[in-house]
């Protein structure tokens, strides 16, 4: 895991508009995120290994070895200095990794992130039916803040789920 660059940037649009279609973030609205929030924007890279003998499960693992399959993942995290509080904006992981503990891997490092801002609490929305969503933030602490029926529009509806700050440190 490391902070996005510029050269990510097509990669965390492509996972974008594969999870959201014609909901994900603009390549510009992107960009100018990661000017704005720098260190905020991590990207997870990842890598397939060619199947095992036997295994035929074709293994996914983290970077640092052949068969690099690229940004697998990404969290974009705001801070507002007004509020100390932090957003959790975008968590994305490529389909083809989910269920690998790479979600959990890129929200604890918002976790971390906002510990170390001193921060007073970390938001994060998550659509109801995304069961994945709801339980790995409940895992990490959050809890369900609010239920916004009309959160991104009419018919929208979020979860908006919480963890306090340095009240509930990263188990």
């Amino acid at each position: 895991m490391r902070p996005a660059t510029k050269s990510d940037l097509p990669q965390v649009v492509g996972l974008g508009i594969t999870a959201y279609g014609g909901d994900a973030y603009s390549p510009h609205v992107l960009r100018q995120l990661l000017d704005v929030h720098g260190e905020g924007v991590l990207v997870l890279e990842g890598r397939e290994e060619p199947d095992g003998p036997g295994t035929g499960d074709g293994a996914v693992g983290v970077a640092g070895a052949a068969g690099a399959a690229g940004v697998v993942g990404y969290v974009l995290v705001a801070r507002s200095p007004r509020t100390r509080v932090s957003w959790v904006l975008d968590l994305v992981v490529d389909k083809r990794f989910q269920g690998l503990g790479f979600g959990r891997r890129l929200l604890s490092a918002a976790v971390r992130r906002a510990e170390r801002d001193g921060v007073s609490a970390l938001r994060v929305t998550a659509e109801p039916g995304n069961r994945a969503a709801v339980e790995l933030c409940r895992s990490l602490d959050f809890v369900v803040e609010s239920d916004d029926p009309d959160y991104f529009g009419p018919g929208e509806r979020r979860l908006v789920l919480c963890r306090l700050g340095s009240r509930y440190p990263m188990r």
